[in-house]
C-alpha cells in the first residue's frame, strides 16, 4: 500500500514499495503525486525480460528512476530516491543494478561525471562506441550515434597505440542553453 508520505508534498522524489514492487512517490519534476501504474511496470519488466535479465525489485526500481529522470545520476543520488522512511537501499543493491543494467546495455555510465544515464537506444544496440553530448548547465545528455571509432581507429593503430577503453564524452553547452551564456 502507498505510505502517507507520498501524499504529504514531501519536495524530494521518493520511492517506496506498491503491490511488491518499488513504485515513485512524489516527483518535484514532474510536479504531481505519480505513482508506477500497472502499464509502466509490465513495460519495465518487458525491456528487462527482452535483454536477458532476471527481474528482481531492485533492476525494476533502478531502471524506472533512469528512465523518468532528466538528468544523469550517480548511485547515491539513485540510493537517496529509492530510500524510504523504514527502508533504507543499501549501496551494493544499487550497484549490482547498475553493473546488470550496464552490461545489458539499457544504461550507460558517463566516465566523466560518474553517473549513469537510461540508454534510449537500446532496442536496436550499439555495434559501436556512442558519443556523448553532455551539457554543463543543465546536465542534458545526448547520445550521438556516431561510428567515430572508424576515423580514430586508423591512427592508434599507426602510432601503436592499443586502447584498453573507449569512452567518447564531449562537454559544452546544449541547444537550449547556448544561447542563456
Amino acid at each position: 500500500m502507498v505510505s502517507g508520505n507520498a501524499r504529504k508534498g514531501k519536495s524530494r522524489c521518493k520511492y517506496m514499495k506498491i503491490n511488491g514492487a518499488f513504485a515513485p512517490g512524489f516527483l518535484p519534476f514532474w510536479g504531481e503525486d505519480c505513482y508506477i501504474t500497472p502499464m509502466h511496470e509490465a513495460s519495465d519488466k518487458s525491456i528487462l525480460e527482452q535483454h536477458g535479465l532476471r527481474v528482481t525489485e531492485p533492476r525494476l526500481a533502478v531502471l524506472h528512476v533512469l528512465k523518468e529522470e532528466a538528468r544523469p545520476l550517480k548511485a547515491y543520488d539513485l540510493i537517496e530516491k529509492l530510500s524510504s522512511p523504514g527502508h533504507e537501499v543499501k549501496p551494493p543493491t544499487v550497484y549490482r543494478a547498475l553493473e546488470a543494467l550496464e552490461q545489458a546495455g539499457l544504461v550507460h555510465r558517463l566516465e566523466s561525471m560518474n553517473a549513469y544515464v537510461y540508454c534510449h537506444d537500446h532496442a536496436h544496440g550499439h555495434d559501436h562506441e556512442v558519443v556523448f553530448a553532455i551539457c554543463d548547465s543543465c546536465e542534458k545528455v545526448t547520445e550521438i550515434d556516431q561510428n567515430i571509432e572508424n576515423e580514430l581507429s586508423p591512427a592508434l593503430k599507426k602510432s601503436g597505440f592499443v586502447p584498453s577503453k573507449k569512452v567518447f564524452e564531449i562537454h559544452g553547452a546544449c541547444s537550449d542553453c547556448k544561447d542563456e551564456s
